[in-house]
This record gives structure tokens, C-alpha cells and sequence, in this order.
């Protein structure tokens, strides 16, 4: 999708310090988007004595109730994949779709952790279960919460409703990146300890579901990018760096070759290079006991969940068997007892970032708008 200067009608939110996120604003009195799927145009007020040069947006017909709150990938920002706002007229009245910008948006990332995002995120989500709700909240449903994470967005997701790292740090074991906490590092994990022995995740603020859009292995993606033996030996240091109490130091961009756009801390190298890495949610090769301390975490939570997999995402390597990797995952959440939504599977023609597959953009952006709808209808309905 080639770029083309707009604007975009909405709210910006101040949510935390220093931390805001931006509400999309469909067209005035439209429930359906236009058949060109561009970007809605802002709709600008007559200017007034008190302020010359504002701009309003006109209220749709009902104030919204439900909130479906897009968290993006390494590198993102708003309006940055350029879906959200080309979903924003598809989903159902009295939704609102969000981009939440977080303190690891754009480069951030590079010391950031999930167990962080994830922190920042419960702020967001409690910010608009409060906004959203008022009188008869508990009556009519106001004020429920949705994620929806892409790429990286997932594994934040992931790490919302398990809290596999708060487990790790817990429990005793060393999580491979930053603690929120900001503690130096010791050594990275590998794979997560059986579900069985981990203690419950900590209570969070609610949410009602989950969608997991384009949630990829980092682990796998980069010898897509790199040569194993760059990778071997960039491991190999960041493990130098950890030894030495230096896990938040930045990796030298000739080590990393700058293949995630930025060079990372050693800490968050091992957490998305590592098997077993706190990152190292979606990887094919985990096994079942592996899988079970996450998605096997996310079906015993109760926390319904879809999952949207780009069936030409660029960032997954040709060996993987998409239909069957989504297959396990159902399978884990169903047989701990989870809501997993029949609607979920391989979106075909779809690129990382919906966009770059043999599909038109237009095309698989209805596609998950679609299956995106009927699961916010579901979640609503209960």
C-alpha cells in the first residue's frame, strides 16, 4: 500500500504519563465503510472566535459502549500498520477501535519488554472500561475491552493473560529480558516451566477477549534475515553482555546488522533469538508442554480468543505448515477448556501487515473485518 498524506477523524486519549492513545472515528452517520477502503477524511468545524484553527469531528449517531484496543509490532507507532483505520467502519455499533501507543512503540522496543507493554496496556484497558461505563454498567455490558494485538501486539497479548514472565521472575527462574522493574538480568530462560508448576498469572485489569493477528516467531524469522552463524555469534555476545551485569547495554549494529530496524539491548535479543525467550510464543517447533504455558494459560483464563494468521506473511518461513501450526494452538486452548473462535484460521492473500500478499489489500481487509465483526458480536453477546 503505497502512502498518501491523509487525515483521520478521532480522539487522542491521554491514558498514563506520557502515554496516549488515539480512538478512530468512523464517517458521520455511515455503518457501513465506502467501497474504496481509504481512509476516512476529517470533517472539519467552521472556525470559531475561541479557536481559529479548530477541527471537530461530527459524533456518530450512539455514543460507543465497547472498546477494541490495537496494540502494534516492533518498530510501530500509530497509524502504523495502516489497517486499523480501514477496520474502523466494519465493526459493529457501539465499538470503537483504538491505537494504543506504548512506551516501546517506534524504537522503544530495544529495552522494552512485554511484561512492561503489558503493564502499560492494563492502564489503557482500565482507562476505557472507566470511560466507556457509567450507570447500569454491570446491567448492559458497557465498557468491555478487547485486544487485538499484530505481530509483536500478540505476544503483548499473550503476555497480558498469562503472565508468563511475572511467573518466571517469581517462581525463581531469570526471564531473558529487562524486568519492568528495571533489574539487571542474571542469565536468559529457556523453555517455560510445565504448566503445572507455575502459580496462577496475576490478576490484571478485565478484559473480554483476545485477537491475535500475525502473531509470528521472531526466533524463525531471522535467518530469514540473517546468516546462522551472525545470529550464533550475536547470541553468543548478548550472553557476554548478561555475564557481565550489562544486560540493558545496547548490541553493536555490526552484531545485529540492524535486521529488526534498530539494534536491541542484549537482554531483548536473547528474549526474541532464544528458544524459550519471553517472546517465544507462536515459534512451530515448541512442543505441547512448551505450548501449554501459553496457549494451555490462555484456555484455562476463560479469555476467548481469535486468531488471525497471514497466509503469505513475509516473516514466517516457507516450511511452515500455517493451517496445521493454528490447528495445535486450538487444540491446546480447547483442551484446557477455552473459547476459541470458530472463525479463526489462515486469512489467504494476506501479508504481515494485511497488505504485500496476492490479494488485493481491499479484499483481505474485508476478510478480517469480517471475522473480526462476527467475534466482537460474539464477545458482546456473551
Amino acid at each position: 500500500m503505497s502512502f498518501q498524506p491523509t487525515s483521520h477523524p478521532g480522539i487522542l486519549h491521554q491514558y498514563a504519563p506520557r502515554l496516549v492513545a488515539f480512538e478512530h472515528i468512523p464517517p458521520s452517520g455511515s455503518l457501513q465503510p465506502s467501497p474504496s477502503l481509504q481512509a476516512p477524511t476529517l470533517i472539519t468545524s467552521a472556525p470559531s472566535a475561541s479557536s481559529p484553527t479548530s477541527q471537530a469531528v461530527r459524533p456518530t449517531s450512539s455514543p460507543p459502549k465497547h472498546t477494541l484496543l490495537f496494540l502494534g509490532g516492533l518498530g510501530d507507532g500509530l497509524l502504523h500498520p495502516q489497517y486499523p483505520s480501514l477496520l474502523a467502519p466494519f465493526l459493529p455499533q457501539g465499538w470503537r477501535i483504538v491505537e494504543v501507543l506504548l512506551s516501546s512503540s517506534y524504537s522503544g522496543w530495544t529495552t522494552s519488554t512485554l511484561r512492561q507493554d503489558a503493564d502499560e496496556v492494563e492502564a489503557a484497558v482500565a482507562y476505557f472500561r472507566a470511560l466507556r461505563s457509567g450507570e447500569g454498567a454491570e446491567r448492559d455490558g458497557a465498557g468491555k475491552v478487547v485486544l487485538m494485538g499484530h505481530s509483536t501486539g500478540a505476544q503483548v497479548c499473550m503476555e497480558y493473560v498469562t503472565g508468563r514472565m511475572g511467573l518466571r521472575s517469581g517462581s525463581g527462574s531469570t526471564s531473558s529480558a529487562v524486568p519492568s522493574t528495571r533489574a539487571e538480568p542474571q542469565a536468559a530462560a529457556k523453555a517455560p516451566a510445565p504448566a503445572s508448576t507455575q502459580t496462577q498469572p496475576p490478576t490484571r485489569a478485565p478484559i473480554a477477549a483476545i485477537i491475535l493477528q500475525a502473531g509470528i516467531s521472531d526466533r524463525e524469522a531471522l535467518p530469514l534475515s540473517l546468516p546462522t552463524s551472525t545470529i550464533t555469534s550475536t547470541t553468543a555476545l548478548a550472553h557476554s553482555y548478561l555475564a557481565s551485569a550489562r544486560g540493558h547495554d545496547i548490541l553493536p549494529s555490526s552484531a545485529t546488522d540492524l535486521t529488526f530496524g534498530a539494534s536491541p539491548s542484549a537482554a531483548r535479543w536473547l528474549s526474541l533469538a532464544e528458544r524459550g525467550g519471553d517472546d517465544d510464543y507462536f515459534s512451530s517447533d515448541l512442543s505441547d508442554a512448551e505450548l501449554e504455558g501459553g496457549f494451555g494459560v490462555v484456555g484455562r483464563s476463560g479469555v476467548p480468543v481469535c486468531v488471525l494468521f497471514s497466509g503469505e506473511d513475509e516473516f514466517v518461513p516457507a516450511g511452515v505448515g500455517k493451517e496445521v501450526l493454528v490447528g495445535r494452538w486450538e487444540g491446546v486452548v480447547r483442551g484446557n477448556g477455552g473459547r476459541w473462535f470458530e472463525g479463526s484460521g489462515v486469512v489467504e492473500g494476506a501479508g504481515h501487515g494485511l497488505e504485500g500478499g496476492s490479494k488485493a489489500v481491499e479484499e483481505v481487509v474485508k476478510d478480517v473485518a469480517g471475522r473480526v465483526a462476527a467475534f466482537l458480536g460474539r464477545v458482546e453477546s456473551g
